[in-house]
Parts: structure tokens; sequence; C-alpha cells
């Protein structure tokens, strides 16, 4: 379905307010040590890969016994640290934010611009 002239302001607007989620963060690898063991204080949100490469995020991680648990999106979930093969933590990037928090006002200023001013004379009447 192609979107109606009427409409592209509004998927513009979707478009610049969809950008800066999850923008400024990224997974960067954590290191736990030697090994996790039960009581070790860990990051709030931890990225479990398993050897089938799948990935597990968890929210207020911890060990117990020979596994890692968390909130997953809607239940605590488990993993044994046997299959673990990389840990990763969520980390706040300085250049997505910097990019969000200048980039999207100017990138929304100048389509609005353009918008506006594109086909018609923007010279101000004073």
């Amino acid at each position: 379905m192609i979107a109606s002239i009427s409409e592209c302001p509004r998927l513009l607007a979707v478009l610049l307010l969809s950008l800066p989620v999850g923008g400024c963060a990224t997974w960067r690898s954590y290191d736990a040590g030697p090994g996790l063991s039960a009581g070790q204080s860990l990051p709030y949100y931890l990225r479990a890969t398993r050897e089938d490469s799948s990935r597990t995020v968890l929210t207020a991680p911890f060990v117990r016994a020979d596994t890692l648990y968390g909130g997953g999106d809607r239940e605590r979930i488990g993993v044994p640290v046997a299959e673990i093969v990389h840990l990763e933590r969520q980390r706040v990037n300085p250049g997505r934010t910097a990019a969000l928090v200048f980039g999207v006002p100017a990138a929304a200023l100048g389509l609005t611009y353009l918008f506006v001013c594109g086909s018609n004379d923007c010279n101000p009447g004073f």
C-alpha cells in the first residue's frame, strides 16, 4: 500500500520517533572472571550466548549452583553455566547518543524546511 501525500507527515513523525529506540545502548563483552559463581555481583542486564549461538537476555541475573538465572520476557529463566560461551552487558554508546541528541533534531529541522519551503519562497515578510 502506497501512502498518500496527507499521510507523509505522520509517517515522517513515526520514523523520526522510532530512530532513538535502542540507539544509545550497545552490547559489550563482559568478563565474569575465572567463572560464574554464586553471590557474584553481575550487571542488571546480561546477554548470554550459548553453544548453539542462541542468545538470552537476563534481567537482574544471579547464579545458583551451576545455572545463571534472570528475568526473561515474561518469566524467570535459567541458562546452565556450562552452555554459556559468551557474556555481554549493555553499555551506553556515547557516539550514538550524541548522534541521536543532535542528529535527529537537525534532520527533523532540515526535513521540515524542505517540506515547508521546498515548493514556495520562504523569505520572511518583515
